[in-house]
């Protein structure tokens, strides 16, 4: 009896097929493209004040919500943001790298004046990165559209006491990488002298970094 009340038993009917919901347009971009661009400058620029970007950070360059929200509003509202402010980063020498990168694909982006300025604060430079301020160069060198100020020390009280004494050199040095690329680009060299006549500063610079500022050797990697 009990085998054939299974058999009598109703099988379940096969769930009925729906079409998954309609994605809702973002309420955004529904306006007028007038009032989306007002609607982003009033966001996303900012008044009498720098961006902070700190590349110590993990990710290292942030950008503001809004840019997230869609593929759209990022293609639209990017050069808003970019072009529209001052930047101060905050790096470490060593990832130089990824500056002169994030740089590059801003100017794919948005031209060959990515942004309004750029100034670049280097924290706590060494000796064993210095290296990385052929990148600082070649940033200075390449990316002429770009309002690039004057290399800029932290304050002294970001460090517990007084400042290590070899930071001044350090700094002075990445202070000659830049006008070393801002010389190449005004006198229109090409890249491979460029790069040639930074191995040369980078190699004066780190042979004589014991001597002093008023080492001849140093007055040389000044002068190349």
């Amino acid at each position: 009896m009990k085998g054939a009340t299974k058999g009598r038993e109703r099988l379940a009917e096969p769930a009925q097929w729906r079409p998954p919901p309609a994605k809702r347009p973002n309420i955004l971009m529904t306006l007028p493209p007038e009032l989306r661009n007002i609607i982003y400058e009033a966001v996303l620029v900012v008044k009498d004040d720098y961006v902070r970007i700190c590349c110590h950070d993990d990710p290292p360059w942030q950008e503001p919500p809004l840019l997230c929200v869609s593929k759209t509003i990022r293609a639209e509202a990017s050069s808003i943001y970019y072009k529209g402010n001052d930047f101060i980063i905050f790096i470490w020498l060593s990832r130089m790298r990824a500056l002169y990168t994030n740089l590059q694909c801003l100017i794919e982006r948005g031209g060959l004046r990515p942004v309004k300025s750029l100034h670049v604060i280097i924290h706590k430079p060494y000796w064993s990165h210095m290296h990385c301020a052929r990148d600082l160069a070649m940033i200075y060198y390449r990316y002429r559209g770009i309002q690039l100020c004057p290399i800029r020390r932290p304050y002294d009280d970001l460090f517990v006491g007084k400042p290590p004494t070899n930071y001044g050199m350090c700094y002075e040095a990445l202070s000659m990488a830049a006008e070393l690329g801002k010389r190449g680009a005004d006198g229109g060299w090409s890249v491979e002298r460029m790069k040639a006549r930074l191995n040369q500063w980078l190699a004066l610079c780190l042979s004589n970094k014991g001597g002093g500022k008023n080492s001849k050797g140093w007055k040389l990697a000044m002068e190349i």
